[in-house]
């Protein structure tokens, strides 16, 4: 049996609470007869920690906790002896995963008290946003390098880790009808949610920063159907058009007196001969997160990977239906499951993280050069109609 020592850094934080330790809880029960964890969180602020345990029996088999033990620490971020405290607990374990639930500006810094550690048998686990800007993520990368960390941090995007996403490109080719490739696809990730309780934030960035990383982790999985090398290719990468806007009542919702910031965008991406949209946004009146590939003749793919787990295949008015729903697996379940199995291929590799970066400067250049003002539309409603 391994011994896992999980580290949360932010446990406080909702990214903590409302998608590692539920996770945490779900695969230490799937998994009990393969894993033992030990549990620590670190955070600035007091740990609730009744709010905590109760978190993980919630989501733990018949709410019985299997977590060995389960530690909380408070401290500064800012100090580097801070590492040292969370790793004297964990020199005994097998496997140490410290999972950065903290914000990214938080990041460079940790890699450069973790630089002794790179020898030992550790993940670092940092979700997107990876960096703040390009050059943010580039001082990201340089740590790693400068601290020989480069098999020790992996670069998650929960999108990747879906029940829906976990499949393999042979599994799709068998459906399909076709080797051509596509000449649209359209990657849509639409929230029936407005931006009320985390409108501070999301003022900062809108929708296009909040959602660009998903957006271009999306159109990786349909690598393998454009016979495109897209990590060789991304000065090929050319941004069309984008439009902007912003649903009716954001600045109630984000409690601000004026704002431009857009709360839902569609961009036209040309990639050599194929036509790529990405589209997204808040308050739209529907949940659904998809990608669909249109080819020659009218033959289409489409592929719900939230909240619906399919396939469908559309061929001359017939249609074929693949279910991908392989349980009730959470999102970071399935990505400490991928950890279990040694199986790396669905984290974010150092350039698509770059490449990402790369294609929001030419969205954001495109935006700006426009000076595109957001236009109100009604909420609740898809298409976003504008007033």
């Amino acid at each position: 049996m391994q011994i896992w020592n999980v580290i949360i850094l932010g446990i406080t934080g909702d990214l903590a609470k409302l998608k590692i330790l539920p996770s945490v809880a779900q695969f230490s029960s799937l998994h009990q007869a393969k894993v033992l964890i030990n549990l620590y969180g670190y955070s600035r602020s007091k740990a609730n920690e009744k709010e905590i345990m109760d978190l993980l029996k919630k989501h733990s088999k018949n709410q019985e906790i299997v977590l060995n033990e389960v530690i909380f620490k408070q401290g500064d971020y800012g100090n580097p002896s801070f590492m040292d405290d969370l790793m004297q607990n964990a020199e005994t374990g097998t496997k140490t995963i410290v999972y950065m639930a903290v914000p990214p500006t938080v990041f460079a810094p940790f890699l450069e008290y973790s630089c002794s550690y790179s020898q030992k048998e550790i993940f670092i686990l940092m979700e997107k946003p990876f960096g703040v800007d390009k050059l943010e993520a580039k001082r990201l990368l340089k740590n790693i390098y400068k601290c020989n960390l480069q098999s020790k941090v992996l670069f998650v995007d929960h999108y990747l880790f879906k029940n829906s996403t976990q499949i393999d490109f042979s599994v799709i080719q068998r459906l399909l009808e076709t080797d051509k490739k596509p000449k649209q696809i359209y990657i849509r990730s639409l929230e029936k949610i407005d931006v009320a309780g985390r409108g501070g934030y999301y003022d900062q960035v809108g929708a296009l920063k909040d959602m660009f990383v998903h957006m271009y982790s999306l159109q990786t999985l349909t690598t393998d159907f454009l016979e495109i090398d897209t990590e060789r290719c991304i000065d090929c990468m050319e941004v069309k058009d984008i439009v902007v806007g912003q649903y009716k009542g954001y600045l109630e919702d984000s409690e601000v007196l004026e704002s431009n910031t857009e709360s839902y965008f569609l961009s036209k991406i040309s990639l050599e001969d194929v036509d790529i949209f990405w589209e997204t946004g808040k308050h739209l009146g529907i949940k659904s997160t998809e990608i669909e590939m249109v080819f020659d003749g009218g033959e289409k793919l489409l592929w719900k990977i939230s909240p619906q787990e399919q396939i469908i295949w559309q061929k001359n008015g017939q249609e074929k239906n693949l279910n991908l729903s392989s349980g009730k697996n959470l999102d970071h379940t399935n990505m400490f499951k991928n950890i279990l199995d040694q199986d790396y291929t669905h984290f974010v590799t150092e350039q698509e993280l770059l490449h990402g970066w790369e294609v929001f400067e030419k969205l954001e250049m495109m935006k700006n050069f426009r000076y595109l003002s957001a236009p109100i539309y009604q909420p609740g409603q898809y298409p976003p109609k504008f007033i």
